[in-house]
């Protein structure tokens, strides 16, 4: 299912919880591959599998930080 951003409209999905399975970017498309996706489904939550693609993207403009599990962990 594709979801267009619109600002008037409400979509019922959640990220929380979701792991990062795969990072692509290929012709500005940056696309994140998501172990699951949670989704209100008539007053249910279901998961899948899923993916978020943001299109026209600039690298030169983005920014990232990588966390490592050494760097997650207590002292």
């Amino acid at each position: 299912m594709d979801y267009i951003q619109d600002r008037s409209r409400h979509i019922d999905i959640s990220l929380q919880n979701s792991r990062v399975c795969g990072i692509k970017f290929h012709n500005k498309t940056l696309t994140f591959k998501l172990d699951r996706i949670f989704r209100r489904v008539e007053g249910e939550e279901a998961e899948c599998p899923g993916e978020f693609r943001f299109e026209a993207c600039d690298l030169d403009l983005c920014r990232a930080l990588k966390i490592g599990r050494a760097s997650c962990r207590e002292r």
